[in-house]
């Protein structure tokens, strides 16, 4: 079977929330209902080839023209994601701004694992890459919430308001305004999927 993840977990995750199928067919996309898995959570991942995936991942990692080492880098790091679009944009923004040895180190660790642990791996980094401790709280909170449903931004924030989450603010419109900073870095690293709806975000990872 081609399902990438089953139930794969980032770190203290409590859930699982999308499930990736590529190649898919009706079979793949039989197991997975086999599974439980509710149709509105399988997505139909469309490979990319290699020359995409090198222009889509330097699109994200944005270094310059001369910088011919990491570009050499970043065509091995881009054909490791075996075409997958979220994987490339994933590790792309977690590297871009870092350094030659981050890069390499990042190239190392993808050369040591199979496919699907590759793809976890590259999770991984974009949960590490994040900054503040904030953000990371707010994307464990969303994981709480149930994975079938839009999470109200409302609810975020009076949740993360009760647990303290969000440091020197003085006010709900101030821990409002904290929150959508967290939450389109989280769209930014590929943690979180922004709903349709702009009055709600969803926990995709």
């Amino acid at each position: 079977m081609r399902c990438l993840f089953e139930q794969a977990q980032l770190p203290n995750f409590g859930c699982f929330i999308v499930y990736f199928i590529y190649r898919s067919n009706t079979r793949d996309r039989q197991v997975c209902i086999e599974m439980g898995v509710d149709l509105n959570s399988i997505l139909d991942v469309k490979l990319l080839t290699v020359q995409e995936a090198t222009r889509f991942f330097f699109q994200f990692a944005r270094i310059s023209e001369d910088d011919l080492d990491l570009h050499k880098i970043g065509n091995d790091i881009a054909s490791r994601c075996h075409g997958l679009p979220i994987a490339i944009k994933t590790i792309a923004y977690t590297l871009k701004g870092k350094s030659k040895e981050v890069w390499e180190d990042a190239l190392s660790s993808l050369n040591h694992h199979q496919l699907d642990e590759r793809l976890h791996q590259i999770f991984e980094m974009g949960y590490n890459n994040l900054q503040e401790k904030e953000t990371r709280s707010i994307l464990l909170l969303c994981g709480l919430f149930h994975k079938e449903f839009d999470t109200l931004k409302e609810d975020l924030v009076r949740y993360g308001w009760g647990l303290s989450l969000f440091s020197n603010v003085d006010t709900l419109e101030e821990a409002r305004n904290r929150l959508s900073k967290h939450i389109e870095r989280l769209i930014d690293a590929n943690l979180l999927i922004k709903s349709l709806d702009d009055g709600v975000s969803r926990c995709t990872i």
